[in-house]
This record gives C-alpha cells, structure tokens and sequence, in this order.
C-alpha cells in the first residue's frame, strides 16, 4: 500500500491560515475571546487540569464513593452547573442525609439521564434518591457529547442483555465498573481521574468562586450573558422549544427512578430577577410555560415531586444570592437546600417508597408561578413515544446534529466544545503534523 501524506510544510501552512482566520473572528466578535476561546464555566487550562466538572469524572466519583463507603449515598444530585452549587456537606448537616453531587458543566437531560441510571447499575438494589436541579433549557436543541452518548449506549447493552435488577446484580456491577474504565480513557479528551472534586462530587475551586475572588465585575458580566439569553429564547435561538429526544431522556430518566421505587425530586432551577424579566419577553416566559406543561403530561404517567424555584423568592432568596444571571452562591445554595429539606425532598427513601399525588404537586407548581402563564405557552409537542433504547440511536442524533443552535455567542452555552475551541484543536493538530 503507498501512503500518501501532506509535506510538514504544507500542514503548517494550514495551521498558519486557521489561526489567521481565527484571530480576525476573535477581533470581530466583541467578548469573543471571554465567552468563546475560553468558554464560559473555565478556561482551556483549567479543562485540560480536570477542574471542570465532566459526566466521566462524576462516574468515575460516583464508583469510587460506592467502593470506599461500601455503599450508595442515600441522594443523588442531577443537574448542570447551576445544580453543582449545592454542597452534599449542607445537605448533611441540614438534613443528616448523605448526597453526592453528580451535577455537570454544560450539561442536558441526556448527560442527567446517563449519569442516573448509571448509579443503580453500579449499585444494583440500592439505588439513591434523585434530586434533580432541572433546567428548562435542559430540554434545548444541543447535540449530545461523545461521553454521554458511549456512556447510555453502553448502558442500554447492559440492561438489554439482563434487564432485572434482582438476577443481575453480579453482571450490573461488573459491566457498570467497565463504564468506568471507559471514562478514565476520557473521550472528551480531558484527565477526568485528575478532577478536582471532592469524595462526594463537589467541585473544590469552581471557576466562578475563582473570579469572584479575582475581583471579577458580576454586574457588567450578568448583563452580557443576559443579552445572550435574549437571543437565545428567540425562534432557531436554541431555547425556544421543547425538543423529543431530552424530553425522552427526562421521561425515561424518571421511568427507571420509579421502577426502583424511587419518587425524584424535581427542583425547577432558579433565574435572576432580572433576566427572568429581560428574557421574559424574547420567549424565556413561554419556554418556561412550555416545560410546566411537559409535566404536567408527565405526571399522568410518572411519579415524582415538582417544586418551580425559578424566582428566587420561592426558597426566600433574591438578587443577591447570585454570581451572574443563573449560578448561585453558597449562601444562596444554602437557602435551596434547606427549601428543600423544609417539604422533605431529601428524607424520601426509595427502599420505602410512599404514595405520592403527583399530579397536584404540578398543578400546585402551575398554580404557584410568578413567572408565567397560560397565556405564554405555546403548543407543546407530545411526550415521545421513544424507549431509552431509542434515545441515543443515529437518526436521532443526526437530527439533533442538524438543528440550528443559533448564534455564535449562544452557542457558547452548548455542551462540548466551542466553535472557537475545536478550531483551536484543529491548528494544534496541524501544528504536530
């Protein structure tokens, strides 16, 4: 066979030509270089160390904290960055439950989804209690990343090949610690072994308590990221509908929380009053409807308990309890917590599972919003039909692929890399060549 290769020079030629062309769009974009080259939630340094939080490394902490106290802990955290503010130590101490913390950056219902099945298959028969920081805009148009789409198929071949909890517990475990060595190879290309978080998955530095203490301008920053929420809420913006395969994904996510007797907790994630008004108008009011909606259709089917925390006055916060337009400082996350525990949302225990009215706690939720109202919502699509064996099959994900997320800076808040970043990776391969 003759193999044929670029000459070196030519490769560097490229990289040459991408790096260009890569610096005029960082000059024409304003705040490129901050909400782009770097991402939001962390810069490329900070990725590379492992200090950004990432499904493998949550799968891999989850593992490890089942392996050194002997069992599971008795809550589970899902969420995305907004959900990784609260602290399991708080939920102890508030509580005297134990949780772990499995919320990750940039994260959707599928990365929620995979992580939650995944701690009943590492632990089969002693799975946790689910409390889910939901973000409407978990239900968007992003594309699933690499890890979560290996991760659920790897899953769904598991419970394919034994689908019973009581008579696989051997094969459940063994091939869920398979998961795990899976991550530590890290398709998403970062050293999740090196993450720093704690045993019980909280973050030890998070990159906005870093800025906090750099001095960084919260006010001129929440205004940008809400001038970017704005357009994202408008139609093709990327937040501006319900899309099927996350609202399977939530679906199934809590289908399988109930088939081991668990009733989720599901907290509706709060916004800062300011953007709740600014981005009410540009769509984030009928979004926010919508997804109410969403379960209220669930709730015909499913169990678990819904609580809106969107307005910060519904767990006795405000203003101040936050960094930006949506991520909350420890005092805030405190408040949260103990909300939480003030109508029992950490005391369910799933080896105990207790009836639970479903459907008033989301007509209570539509009854209780301060945000919006019927009149906002638009025409919410049907619950999909998919099974959790559909969720991550190539038709679906092409689709996704194929949708519009919208602009450049609205994409910032997209799972995966950044325009800017994969471009970044592209000169660096070019430069090795």
């Amino acid at each position: 066979m003759i193999r044929v290769t670029a000459p070196r020079s030519a490769a560097r030629s490229g990289a040459l030509l991408l790096l260009t062309l890569l610096t005029a769009l960082a000059v024409a974009v304003p705040n490129a270089s901050a909400e782009l080259a770097e991402g939001y939630y962390g810069s490329n340094k900070e990725r590379a160390e492992g200090s950004i939080p990432s499904l493998g490394g949550k799968i891999i902490g989850y593992s490890q904290y089942v392996d050194k106290n002997g069992f599971p802990p008795q809550n589970l955290i899902l969420g995305t960055s907004r959900g990784m503010m609260l602290d399991p130590r708080v939920v102890k101490k508030v509580s005297g439950r134990t949780a772990f913390n499995s919320s990750v950056s940039d994260g959707a219902a599928r990365e929620l989804y995979a992580m939650g099945n995944f701690s009943e298959l590492i632990a089969p028969g002693r799975a946790p209690h689910l409390v889910i920081m939901f973000d409407i805009e978990g239900l968007d148009r992003r594309a699933a990343t690499q890890r979560v789409q290996a991760s659920m198929k790897s899953e769904r071949a598991i419970r394919t090949a034994c689908p019973k909890a009581a008579k696989c517990t051997t094969f459940w475990r063994t091939k869920a610690l398979e998961i795990v060595a899976d991550a530590k190879v890290g398709h998403e290309g970062r050293p999740d072994l090196k993450l720093l978080q704690r045993p019980d998955g909280m973050i030890l530095s998070p990159h906005l308590a870093r800025l906090d203490r750099e001095g960084q301008d919260f006010v001129a920053l929440r205004n940008h990221r809400i001038q970017i929420r704005v357009n994202s809420y408008k139609p093709g913006g990327g937040f501006d509908k319900l899309m099927p395969i996350p609202m399977a994904a939530t679906r199934d996510l809590i289908k399988l929380a109930n088939a081991w007797g668990d009733t989720p907790t599901i907290i509706i994630t709060p916004m800062h009053p300011d953007c709740i008004r600014i981005c009410g108008a540009a769509g984030r009011n009928a979004h926010h409807r919508n997804t109410l909606k969403f379960f209220a259709q669930l709730a015909k089917t499913r169990q678990f308990d819904l609580h809106d925390f969107t307005d910060p006055k519904s767990y006795g916060g405000n203003a101040a309890g936050f960094y930006e337009d949506i991520h909350l400082r420890p005092i805030a996350a405190e408040q949260v917590v103990k909300a939480i525990d003030a109508f029992g949302g950490w005391d369910v225990d799933p080896r105990k599972p207790k009836d639970h009215d479903t459907e008033a706690s989301v007509k209570s939720a539509l009854a209780g919003d301060t945000v919006s109202s019927d009149a906002d919502a638009t025409d919410t699509a049907a619950i999909p039909s998919e099974d959790a064996a559909d969720l991550d099959r190539d038709r679906l994900e092409q689709a996704a692929s194929r949708t519009k997320v919208g602009s450049g800076a609205a994409a910032a808040d997209a799972s995966g890399p950044t325009f800017l970043e994969r471009a970044l990776n592209q000169l660096n391969a070019l430069s090795r060549a």
